[in-house]
């Protein structure tokens, strides 16, 4: 069954590492969002493309969990493509960030794109990654 998970409250969460160095700068927490429209020649991730419910997890128990973490400098967003789910990870930023954790989201979107989507963009920690055309 093909569904898009999307609800402000719920995030759709294909894996998570607590720790991890190699997903940005410092020590960090990683989120792999299910569920991918773009589907970029090439991709990595391609188990992450269906656009169906793997772990629903509430915004509030993720924040917990990444904010039980001991050591870590930041959250990355990974997928799938994460901004399918902008506003569960909007909530969840602005409880990090409030936390002092750094926030850096991996999208094949262009902010303009998302800006014209009207969906809820942090200009300060939406770094897109374009290697596909």
């Amino acid at each position: 069954m093909r569904m898009q998970v999307s609800h402000p409250q719920l995030l759709n969460v294909a894996a998570y590492l607590e720790r991890s160095v190699v997903n940005g700068p410092g020590t960090r927490f990683v989120i792999w969002l299910q569920g991918c429209p773009i589907r970029c020649p090439g991709c990595i991730n391609k188990d992450l493309w269906p656009l169906e419910p793997k772990l629903l997890i509430p915004v509030t128990e993720m924040a917990e969990r990444i904010l039980r973490t001991p050591g870590i400098e930041g959250v990355t967003y990974s997928g799938g493509e994460p901004m399918i789910q902008a506003e569960p990870l909007y909530t969840l930023s602005q409880i990090l960030r409030s936390q002092g954790l750094s926030i850096l989201c991996y999208t094949g979107y262009t902010l303009t794109e998302l800006q014209t989507k009207k969906r809820p963009v942090d200009k300060q920690t939406h770094f897109p990654m374009r290697y596909h055309n």
